[in-house]
């Protein structure tokens, strides 16, 4: 984030969601010209900036936009018996909820500003929440008040869950020398083709030849003679 948000400091998140969100909207462009190319038989070039990606798919500048920022208020984690609990839309949404299933009276004051009643709100729900003896009753009541929330997970408990497990989102390969690397497979699952990894990663070098056989039609003396002379890496 460009700018802090209710003044707390910049975090870096640990992913790179900028990188991602760039080749996925460069995928969705390509794919949409070859379409194209089909259609009308004409090629064009493509134009993608990481940072315009980044803007479009980031729901602050959208709202920012708006003239609208949007703000943490504090988070949406909570702390709950048995473990932090995450609800997964503005609080404003998820004191709606509390509210209308009238599992919370409102505590703010008459006449006080937005500000103290938000945090005046936020901490009756906390307290609530920490009220309860255990994570079955406070789920039990959330889901009748219709409040989306979900427990948080670290991040090894991914590989571990049932889900990931019957779509074998991970897949082991192993290279000529029986080394073996656990990766995620690809997400698409066809009716009729196959997506997931060819292989594991290649060597440096390794496809050099048959690339410069199939591709440019050289020789196997050429292609010595090149890395013989240093042109070309052995694999």
């Amino acid at each position: 984030r460009v700018a802090d948000l209710q003044g707390t400091p910049p975090v870096d998140p640990g992913v790179s969601a900028a990188d991602s969100i760039a080749a996925l909207s460069g995928l969705v462009g390509l794919l949409a010209a070859l379409h194209l190319r089909q259609r009308t038989g004409r090629g064009q070039h493509l134009d993608l900036s990481m940072l315009h990606a980044w803007f479009a798919a980031d729901d602050y500048a959208h709202a920012l936009l708006d003239g609208e920022p949007l703000e943490t208020q504090g988070g949406l984690v909570w702390e709950a018996p048995g473990g932090p609990l995450f609800t997964g839309e503005t609080f404003k949404v998820t004191w709606w909820h509390l509210r209308r299933a009238g599992l919370l009276d409102d505590p703010a004051p008459q006449g006080a500003d937005l500000a103290s009643k938000i945090e005046t709100r936020r901490d009756a729900v906390q307290r609530w929440m920490s009220g309860f003896a255990d994570r079955g009753s406070l789920e039990a009541e959330l889901t009748r008040a219709g409040v989306v929330f979900g427990a948080l997970q670290p991040a090894d408990a991914m590989t571990t869950l049932p889900s990931t497990e019957d779509r074998e989102i991970i897949r082991t390969l192993r290279d000529e020398h029986g080394a073996a690397r656990s990766v995620i497979d690809s997400p698409f699952r066809y009716s009729a083709a196959r997506a997931e990894p060819r292989g594991p990663a290649p060597r440096r070098g390794q496809h050099t030849g048959e690339v410069l056989r199939e591709w440019l039609s050289l020789e196997a003396e050429e292609i010595e003679r090149l890395e013989s002379s240093g042109v070309l890496r052995p694999a």
